[in-house]
C-alpha cells in the first residue's frame, strides 16, 4: 500500500540525497523552480530506521518495492533529433511487446511517456509482477535487460530518477508528460517547446495494478 511506502529524495541536485519521505507526500515537494529526484524503488519503514544509523542507502538489508517501471532513453552526446529517433524506436518495441502479451486494455492505459528535459522516460505498471525482496534490483535489471537491452541501466538499488513536472537543471526544460502519439509523430523542437514550462493541464495515466503480462527472468 502506498500509504506505508517511503522514498529517498534529493532536492535541487542528486547530491542532496538522504531525505526520506512518505511516497504519498512526494507531490508536496514539487517546486517549479528546482529539480527534484526520488529513489527508483520504494521502501517500507525499515528504510527509515536504516537511515537513522547509516545516512545512506548503502548496505540496506530490507526489501525494495517497485510501484512502477521506468525506462530511460538518455540524450547523452546525441542531437535532440537522434535522441527522439531512439526514443521512438524504443517506444514502438515497448508497444509491440506489450500488445504481444495479449494485454486486455488499450496501450494508452499502460504506457505513460515523459520528456525528461533532455531525454525520454517511459513508465508502465509492474507487468512482471515483481515481488518485494532485498535482491529485487538485480532481478529487475536482469529481466529488463532481457526484454529491453536498448534502454539505459537504471535499476540499481541506489538509483534516483527525476520527478515529473520538475525542471532539468542542465537544459532548463521541464520533465513533462506526453501522450504516445506526441512521441511517435512529434518533432524534437515541438516537444522541447512544450517543455519550456510545466504541463499541468495534462493528467498522466494512473499506474494500475495489472495481471502479469511478461515473465520474470532470473
Amino acid at each position: 500500500m502506498a500509504n506505508d511506502r517511503y522514498v529517498e529524495i534529493a532536492i535541487g541536485h542528486p547530491g542532496n540525497r538522504g531525505v526520506i519521505i512518505s511516497l504519498l507526500d512526494l507531490p508536496q515537494y514539487i517546486n517549479q523552480s528546482q529539480s527534484l529526484f526520488r529513489s527508483y524503488y520504494a521502501f517500507d519503514k525499515e528504510l527509515v530506521e536504516h537511515f537513522k544509523v547509516r545516512k545512506t542507502i548503502k548496505n540496506y538489508l530490507g526489501n525494495y518495492y517497485l510501484d512502477r517501471i521506468i525506462f530511460d532513453i538518455d540524450k547523452g552526446s546525441n542531437s535532440n533529433e537522434k535522441c527522439l529517433d531512439t526514443a521512438q524506436e524504443f517506444l514502438n518495441k515497448l508497444i509491440k511487446t506489450l500488445e504481444a502479451s495479449e494485454m486486455s486494455s488499450d496501450i494508452e492505459e499502460y504506457v505513460q511517456c515523459w520528456f525528461s528535459g533532455r531525454g525520454f522516460h517511459f513508465c508502465i505498471p509492474n507487468v512482471f509482477k515483481f515481488e518485494p525482496s532485498n535482491n529485487l534490483p538485480e532481478i529487475v535489471k536482469t529481466t529488463i535487460k532481457h526484454y529491453f537491452p536498448e534502454g539505459d541501466n537504471i535499476y540499481d538499488g541506489a538509483r534516483l530518477i527525476r520527478v515529473g513536472q520538475t525542471v532539468n537543471e542542465k537544459s532548463g526544460l521541464y520533465k513533462i508528460p506526453l501522450d504516445v502519439n506526441e512521441v511517435l509523430y512529434g518533432t524534437a523542437e515541438e516537444i522541447r517547446t512544450l517543455a519550456k514550462s510545466q504541463r499541468l493541464d495534462f493528467k498522466p495515466i494512473s499506474i494500475k495494478n495489472p495481471e502479469q503480462l511478461l515473465d520474470i527472468i532470473y
